[in-house]
């Protein structure tokens, strides 16, 4: 072969490799923009499921919201009156009550009548009249150790209720029971104007009520007492 023939060679083959290395170069430029094209198809993709995946967390964080609000409005409305109702009923001594910006406690106080207390100036007179007039008997006493009082507790046969008689060392004198519109009221088993006769012969009958059907009796300090009959 001579110079010539091999320069001519060299020339197409040297062509053809120019030519394969642009086909090849050509070809990996589409390949890379067809993966480019893909990518971006795929970025495109993702993002549009961040943005659907986004919404839907943005719905159930709202859903979440409204699902909370709605429980503690549901306490607030519902469970803590009921919490505090619960507890008025538990407690039902407690009473608050708001008055002038400030909370004041007051309580619900239920209690039975034990005694009434009266003064007497001679003991043993008014023990005697108790028992004769009202059949009130004693039922306990307390002395003091120096001789200073004596307290006597009177009572029915039913012992629901006190009379305290008060004797004090250092009062001889009568007491000054003022107008004197305190009175002890006792309901007498029995024939009520017989009872009435009665205290009429003893001469402690102090007042009638004859439209009412009432009277009063006094005792040996001048404390008056109602007497009614018992109901029946």
């Amino acid at each position: 072969m001579t110079t010539a023939s091999k320069n001519v060679n060299i020339i197409i083959a040297s062509g053809r490799h120019r030519r394969g290395v642009f086909l090849s170069s050509k070809t990996r430029f589409f390949e890379a923009f067809s993966s480019r094209k893909a990518l971006r198809s795929d970025l495109i993709s993702h993002q549009n499921t961040r943005t659907e995946l986004y919404k839907y967390t943005e719905k159930a964080r709202v859903s979440v919201y409204l699902y909370i609000g709605i429980f503690h409005c549901r306490y607030i409305l519902f469970r803590f009156p009921v919490a505090i109702l619960q507890l008025a009923f538990r407690y039902k001594s407690l009473i608050f009550v708001h008055a002038n910006n400030q909370t004041q406690m007051t309580m619900e106080i239920r209690g039975r009548i034990d005694h009434m207390n009266i003064n007497v100036t001679n003991l043993a007179k008014s023990l005697e009249f108790y028992k004769k007039a009202l059949g009130l008997n004693e039922v306990r006493r307390k002395e003091a150790s120096d001789g200073s009082f004596v307290l006597v507790y009177l009572a029915d046969p039913t012992e629901h209720f006190f009379l305290e008689l008060t004797w004090l060392r250092d009062h001889p004198q009568s007491y000054n029971l003022g107008e004197n519109e305190t009175h002890l009221c006792m309901r007498l088993e029995g024939d009520y104007d017989a009872i009435r006769r009665y205290h009429k012969d003893m001469g402690c009958v102090c007042y009638e009520n004859h439209d009412m059907g009432l009277y009063f009796i006094n005792d040996p300090d001048n404390y008056w007492i109602e007497v009614l009959p018992v109901k029946r």
